[in-house]
């Protein structure tokens, strides 16, 4: 009888690292055997040998010589690892603006939409909803105003009673300096001549609780639009309150002209100040550990929160927790057209040129920043064909990692261990191994191939048709192909 592999009471230091390898499991089961996920962590790179390393910054383990699958909407370890990237670009772009004094406006962008609605199909209508917002000549008039150096897009979906939810997040950058403000006081006045619904004054972020006073800055803004009071001062609390007031119609417009249903002016465009953090901490329930929840969290790790209230919907990862405790079907297929439908979607759009205005750097692929590693590290161990099988056959992950954290000594006896567990499988292990490794090679080998300058195979003298034999074999082949009508024909003789 198999003995239980070892148990390490300390799980708890690392929960979240334990889920991120649990999930991972349940996503490969969802997915099914064909999807990249499947060889995510678990199948060894060519021609390398799985090693454990600890980063001498950090002191934080890695496990490197794995195949990375880099999908940030299918694979829990790779999210986590591509999205904090992300987050560390974006808050160094952020720090970059402050320095550079620009002003950052944070939108939501959402559409309304029905339960049995296709997520691929509206992922693009939203999307091409997105592109031309300020694809006309007025659009970019109104962006040359307000001063607008460049956009960071994203895009997110959670699970609420209408089914998936796909709706953007983008944070806009714009230059105090270049900032025509008689111009938008204009757009503001000649806009304000339709008479847009006063909803889009009711839900604005920077407005007190019921009972207080409104902010002054609104107060002016407000009675500008209306026609009873003079131009409003620049400031970044009136420029946040132009640009909904002059992009809220634009924007159903632009969802309307996509054929999507048109957004309402209260929830359909939503403009916070980039410095946001209250109401999305509020809502959700959580904040990272150290740091506070800003628009670097919600652009690159919006769906890996989870969940603390049901009516503000459930991430994708919520749906697969739903798996993991409850085995849901309905969850199950719900992440599968999630998966599909954001198949090689990226998670951040860069303007052009802004990247190189805010010293960000070149951007690497998903793929890439799934495969770096660090740049310091000490090697603790270094696996063999026998030891990482073993390692999978009782998906211990993580386990190997909280231990080359808490324990390297205890690396050997734990390996030991867990073979040791496996002996009656002792086999089967070594046939995975030799599986794994085949594979291995024959997939350096395609991938050498590409590299190898084409031969060409050696020409063959064409036959002698003029040759009885030749003649007799042509003629052999033919009466072979015959049907036994044209056999019987063709034996009648002539005349």
């Amino acid at each position: 009888m198999t003995s239980s592999p070892p148990f390490f009471p300390d799980r708890r230091r690392s929960a979240a690292r334990f889920e991120r390898y649990e999930l991972q499991g349940h996503a490969r089961v969802v997915l099914g055997p064909l999807h990249r996920v499947r060889v995510c962590h678990r199948h060894r790179v060519p021609l390398q040998s799985v090693r454990v390393l600890s980063d001498r910054k950090t002191k934080h383990s890695h496990l490197a010589g794995l195949m990375a699958c880099g999908l940030v909407w299918a694979c829990p370890v790779c999210a986590a690892k591509v999205s904090e990237r992300r987050r560390l670009e974006l808050s160094g772009a952020m720090a970059s603006a402050k320095s550079q004094a620009l002003v950052v406006l944070f939108e939501t962008q959402t559409v309304p939409h029905a339960r049995r609605d296709d997520l691929a199909s509206l992922r693009s209508a939203l999307s091409a909803a997105r592109r031309r917002l300020f694809k006309d000549r007025a659009g970019r008039s109104l962006a040359s105003a307000f001063g607008l150096v460049g956009p960071v897009s994203a895009l997110e979906v959670t699970h609420g009673s209408n089914g998936l939810h796909p709706h953007g997040h983008v944070l806009r950058f714009f230059d105090p300096s270049r900032i025509d403000w008689p111009s938008v006081c204009a757009f503001v006045r000649s806009s304000a001549l339709s008479s847009p619904p006063a909803a889009l004054f009711r839900r604005l972020d920077v407005l007190p609780p019921v009972g207080a006073l409104y902010p002054p800055a609104f107060v002016e803004f407000a009675s500008f639009a209306s026609g009873s009071g003079p131009a409003p001062l620049l400031c970044p609390e009136t420029l946040l309150y132009a640009w909904r007031f002059l992009n809220t119609p634009r924007w159903v417009a632009s969802c309307v002209a996509e054929g999507l249903c048109a957004p309402d002016y209260e929830h359909g465009f939503h403009v916070q100040n980039g410095n946001f953090a209250a109401e999305y901490v509020a809502k959700w329930g959580i904040e990272p550990s150290g740091d506070v929840w800003g628009p670097d969290h919600e652009m690159t790790k919006a769906h890996l929160k989870k969940r603390s209230n049901p009516a503000c919907g459930r991430s994708t990862w919520d749906l697969l927790r739903a798996v993991r405790d409850n085995g849901c079907s309905l969850s199950a297929d719900l992440f599968r057209e999630f998966v599909g439908a954001f198949h090689r979607a990226k998670q951040l759009t860069w303007s052009v040129g802004l990247r190189a205005l805010l010293g960000v750097g070149v951007e690497l692929s998903d793929d890439e920043v799934a495969a770096l590693q660090p740049e310091q590290a000490d090697v603790l161990c270094s696996l063999d064909v026998v030891q990482w099988a073993a390692v999978r056959r009782f998906s211990k992950q993580a386990d190997l990692l909280d231990l080359s954290e808490t324990n390297p000594a205890g690396l050997s006896a734990f390996l030991d261990d867990l073979v040791e567990s496996a002996r009656i499988d002792a086999l089967r292990l070594a046939a995975v191994a030799e599986v794994e490794t085949t594979h291995g090679l024959r997939h350096a080998i395609n991938r050498k191939k590409s590299r190898v300058p084409f031969t060409a195979p050696p020409l063959r003298a064409p036959p002698d048709v003029h040759t009885p034999a030749y003649a007799a074999l042509m003629r052999a082949k033919c009466a072979a192909r015959r049907s036994p009508l044209q056999a019987r024909l063709a034996a009648i003789p002539d005349g």
